[in-house]
């Protein structure tokens, strides 16, 4: 049994680093979503609209499919859709109905959006601090395995 609890230590001590490290990048990308969302609510005509990066996007979806995050992938996919209406907007800028039709969208979707973002950020922090602390566990109780064993 002992050596069973040893191997899953090895094993935990092993990932918990490396996921920290994930959930820190999912942390960095979505505040940088957020910024996007917030420079898209804050915009203050309805042409020119300010687009999100497509190495934000991209970045997103990667990590989603790599920490198996359906609610990150869908998070992803509203924000890729809502992108390329803004492009089609801003490249259509003379059709009012076009305009109109976006910040109809904008006003039902941006606040959606926003609290989706946020309740992301604190959720990926969370999981950071948590793994964080197994990890804290982890060492504590390797080190004192090891004084024990070596007094």
């Amino acid at each position: 049994m002992l050596q069973i609890v040893a191997g899953m230590e090895k094993l935990l001590l092993a990932i918990a680093p490396n996921m920290m490290a994930r959930y820190q990048y999912v942390h960095d990308l979505l505040k940088w979503a957020a910024k996007s969302v917030e420079a898209i609510k804050s915009h203050s005509s309805t042409a020119g609209y300010p687009l999100i990066e497509p190495m934000l996007l991209c970045s997103l979806e990667k990590v989603a499919h790599e920490i198996g995050s359906v609610p990150l992938l869908r998070f992803t996919i509203k924000l890729t859709s809502l992108n390329e209406q803004l492009k089609n907007t801003n490249a259509h800028a003379e059709d009012t109905s076009v305009r109109i039709d976006t910040f109809f969208t904008l006003k039902d979707e941006v606040p959606r959006l926003d609290s989706e973002v946020k309740r992301a950020l604190a959720t990926y922090a969370a999981k950071s601090i948590c793994l964080f602390i197994v990890l804290a566990v982890l060492i504590v109780s390797a080190v004192l395995s090891f004084s024990r064993c070596a007094g």
